[in-house]
């Protein structure tokens, strides 16, 4: 955990500045320290916020270290993210001055960004990429896309949650209206929001070709196709989901002939839920549960499900009320589960009240969609432990295109 920041001068001088984690850091990590060197002499920073000086003429050792100001902090962290803008603009392929980043603010202090700028350099690029419903992953897109929308929190991210945001999301077509016009962000849609604002006829959402990224021993685990019509008139919403998958089925590592990958598809044809009586987020969920041979039967009753809103529950027997039955909509085509595992499909999509350049309709205007599919264990009927592994891929498409 210990942070270390640097700014290498023309002339070769440098500063070294350690950051932390501090003595009251909230993970109870012990306070970080730092060795600093050249051919005439070291000195260790122990101090999180002391700084030293490193000349560039040899002749002189670092020097002692001392408190930092809080300018000379401000200048390496605006350093760093200097450096971050100039090698988003080179994945870009365009001049720094043209991306002119202007990050999101948070207008009511709720902690979350709501106000976005403009950006049209951004937009070009992402139309280009996201044209009839495509969807983009590349990384300097989504780069750029990530610290305009969310701010220089994003180059914190390191380990698994930057990879996770950079391989495991796909961005669409509104993520483009976006920078096109500027948003502001209203909060997630609610079934009442919808409803209070007398909406009449549908519209769809959609997308093509949302890659999968996981743990498939490739590039990437397969991809699939979305289109959800919301038709407010009716209180439903209708699905079409088709694609094809790729997972490892979590015994030892991927073999060289891929025996151990589980090849499957997604085929769900207009399946339809209702709202009517629904409550909570405009949001909706099918799950699918695929055991191995010898679990037949296992999983909820009727195999696939879907339903729409909040969760309602039997007080008595804890199961969930608002679950609907539907035809299966995954399916194992090639490979095959190890014992006692089970592979879980679930599809989830949300709308929210995005306002554009302050003109147009805000509710449920905006959609996200997300396919995750994971591989996991149970508990073996002798009580040893599972050899198998969970294992996931997943694909996340941010900003849905839209007809009426």
């Amino acid at each position: 955990g210990t942070s270390v920041a640097g700014d290498v001068e023309e002339d070769g001088s440098t500063t070294v500045i350690l950051l932390g984690p501090g003595p009251n850091n909230s993970l109870g990590v012990a306070p970080g320290a730092i060795s600093v060197q050249n051919d005439v002499g070291s000195i260790d920073i122990t101090r999180p916020g002391f700084v030293t000086q490193v000349q560039s003429q040899t002749s002189q050792a670092p020097s002692p270290p001392e408190q930092a100001s809080q300018e000379q902090i401000q200048d390496l962290e605006q350093s760093l993210s200097e450096q971050a803008v100039v090698e988003i603009a080179k994945e870009l392929n365009v001049d720094v001055g043209e991306l002119n980043l202007q990050t999101g603010e948070d207008t009511n202090n709720d902690g979350e960004l709501d106000t976005f700028a403009s950006n049209t350099v951004l937009a070009t690029e992402l139309e280009s990429a996201t044209s009839d419903g495509g969807t983009t992953q590349d990384r300097g897109l989504l780069a750029a896309t990530a610290l305009s929308l969310f701010g220089e929190d994003i180059l914190e991210m390191e380990g698994e949650d930057l990879q996770d945001f950079f391989e495991g999301v796909n961005l669409g077509g509104a993520v483009a209206d976006i920078f096109n016009q500027g948003a502001e962000y209203l909060g997630p849609t609610t079934l009442d929001d919808i409803r209070s604002a007398g909406l009449r006829g549908s519209v769809t959402f959609f997308a093509n070709n949302v890659a999968f990224n996981g743990d498939c021993g490739a590039e990437n685990c397969g991809s699939y196709n979305v289109q959800n019509v919301w038709d407010f008139s009716s209180q439903t919403v209708n699905s079409t989901l088709d694609g094809t998958f790729s997972i490892h089925n979590g015994v030892g590592d991927i073999a060289a002939d891929g025996s151990n990958i589980i090849q499957g598809a997604l085929s769900m044809q207009a399946e339809e839920l209702s709202w009517a009586q629904a409550s909570g987020p405009a949001f909706f969920e099918f799950s699918e549960f695929i055991p191995a041979a010898n679990l037949q039967g296992f999983g909820p009753p009727g195999g696939a499900q879907g339903r729409i809103g909040e969760p309602q529950f039997d007080p008595e027997t804890n199961e969930m009320l608002n679950r609907v039955p539907v035809d299966g909509f995954a399916s194992v085509s090639q490979g095959a589960l190890a014992d006692n595992s089970i592979l879980e499909v679930v599809a989830t999509s949300s709308l929210s009240n995005v306002q554009f350049n302050g003109a147009g309709p805000s509710i449920a205007n905006f959609s996200d969609h997300s396919v995750d599919i994971r591989v996991m264990p149970l508990d073996m009927p002798d009580g040893s432990e599972n050899p198998v592994q969970p294992t996931e891929a997943r694909g996340f498409i941010f900003g849905l295109e839209t007809q009426q």
